[in-house]
């Protein structure tokens, strides 16, 4: 989705704001628009399977102390792999996508 803003800071999908706000300028030289590629975030981005494991490590030593050194040392990409796909699943089953975007892509155009 391309998305539109005057400041590279806050962003619209209504070009018709940018318009607006271009009626009310009158810089000379013109005034800089910037365009960009919206990306919706997805849980995916948020979920990191090497923190999950790192906490409950961290649970299993509060418990067991040394005798935890080596829990969890040998976990293969591939079960990781899983292991987040397993939770992508259950957070896109069970609760709303977000609702922001990052902008990408970005390109300034001068209107006059």
């Amino acid at each position: 989705m391309e998305v539109y803003s005057t400041n590279e800071e806050e962003w619209t999908e209504d070009y018709s704001v940018i318009e607006e706000y271009l009626s009310g300028c009158s810089q000379i030289g013109g005034t800089e628009i910037f365009t960009g590629t919206a990306v919706p975030a997805k849980h995916g981005d948020f979920i990191n399977v090497e923190r999950v494991l790192e906490e409950v490590k961290d649970a299993a030593f509060e418990n067991y102390w040394e005798h935890t050194e080596f829990y969890l040392e040998d976990v293969e990409q591939q079960k990781l792999d899983d292991l987040k796909a397993v939770l992508v699943q259950w957070f896109d089953k069970n609760l709303k996508q977000p609702d922001f975007w990052k902008v990408i892509n970005i390109e300034a155009t001068l209107k006059e």
